[in-house]
């Protein structure tokens, strides 16, 4: 067999093809009088993910329910590098952090990060402001 047949065969091959999924449906429909994303926000969720990384990915997970059920805004997660996971890489190195925005466009708020204005420290406010 020469290596344009055997090309030839790969290409034809059942591999390329999409599987037969006729066993595997969709779980939940999406109902008719479902709203659309408010533009109202409750509030900003942080991540910083530890763990390995399939833990991260699942604590990313949780943090997107999250978000959808407190109508709050999702900020680009960080990653812990200091407790499992040495690498330095972060979201936007690991993950397709654009598609993931563009995939949850219609579930959830996400922004790439807070500016400094949004982000307000109870704890530093009382340690500097409040005379005990």
């Amino acid at each position: 067999m020469t290596d344009t047949e055997r090309q030839l065969k790969m290409a034809k091959s059942d591999i390329w093809f999409k599987p037969n999924s006729e066993n595997f449906t969709q779980c939940i429909d999406q109902s008719r009088s479902r709203k659309k994303l408010d533009e109202k926000t409750n509030g900003y969720i942080l991540i910083n993910a530890n763990g390995g990384l399939n833990q991260m990915r699942f604590g990313i997970c949780d943090m997107v329910a999250v978000a959808k059920i407190m109508k709050a805004t999702l900020v680009l997660p960080s990653l812990d590098h200091s407790s499992y996971w040495a690498d330095e890489s972060d979201f936007k190195d690991l993950f397709n952090w654009q598609h993931f925005i563009e995939m949850l466009k219609n579930e959830i708020h996400i922004v790439e990060f807070v500016t400094t204005i949004l982000c307000w420290n109870w704890a530093f406010y009382k340690s500097t402001n409040i005379m005990v």
